[in-house]
């Protein structure tokens, strides 16, 4: 590992995890950063939903769907629920580790935070509040 990468993963870990207050991971093997889903949920959706979903939201640019971080699990009906998958948007489930974009915005690794980077202490939206904009 280069001292480059050992010095991104740090400051990316201290971040997430002093500044943000997650309970980040660094996934040594893949180099990154990672977040599991539990005290913190996660919904990803069509990237055509972008605008209707709070900011920001976690995407890589090659991919059509991007993840949104929210205030904790979301519980709701299975109708409700369904009639969200029918427009592309799941939840993630519970242990699922969520890739977080480094600190840096390394062109080489391609997860990144749109519109603009995560803040510090940032206020996570209830998951109430994202299917509620959805609708």
């Amino acid at each position: 590992m280069s001292d480059k990468v050992d010095r991104v993963l740090e400051e990316s870990f201290f971040f997430y995890r002093h500044k943000c207050r997650f309970d980040v991971q660094v996934d040594t093997q893949e180099q990154r950063i990672v977040l599991p889903v539990g005290a913190i949920g996660a919904i990803t959706l069509p990237v055509d939903l972008i605008e209707l979903a709070p900011k920001p939201v976690i995407r890589r640019p090659d991919e059509d769907r991007c993840t949104v971080l929210t205030d904790g699990m979301l519980r709701i009906t299975k109708g409700y629920l369904a009639a969200m998958r029918r427009r592309g948007v799941t939840i993630v489930e519970p242990g699922t580790w969520i890739v977080l974009p480094m600190h840096d915005n390394d062109p080489a690794v391609p997860w990144r935070w749109e519109p603009a980077p995560l803040q510090e202490n940032p206020t996570l939206p209830r998951p109430s509040e994202i299917f509620a904009g959805l609708n």
